[in-house]
């Protein structure tokens, strides 16, 4: 079983088991599941940067990564 698939029944169950037990049983570490409970995608991470970077690029399109970092500064 993957860890992507034991995590995610650690969290069908977490309302009926402490995750302590829930991970245990499954042989997944805790810091795991609580890891992956607080991390948050890379997409959500940077969604407000995304309509920034985009106008930019479309006012600068000869502008390379620096160039679009200082504008961003």
């Amino acid at each position: 079983m993957t860890r992507v698939a034991k995590i995610d029944l650690v969290n069908s169950v977490a309302g009926e088991f402490p995750v302590s037990v829930a991970a245990s049983v499954l042989g997944l570490p805790r810091s795991t599941w609580y890891y992956q409970a607080s991390r948050v995608s890379y997409g959500e991470k940077y969604a407000a940067l995304k309509p920034l970077l985009i106008g930019i690029a479309r006012r600068h399109t000869e502008y390379g990564y620096r160039r679009a970092t200082d504008e961003l500064v």
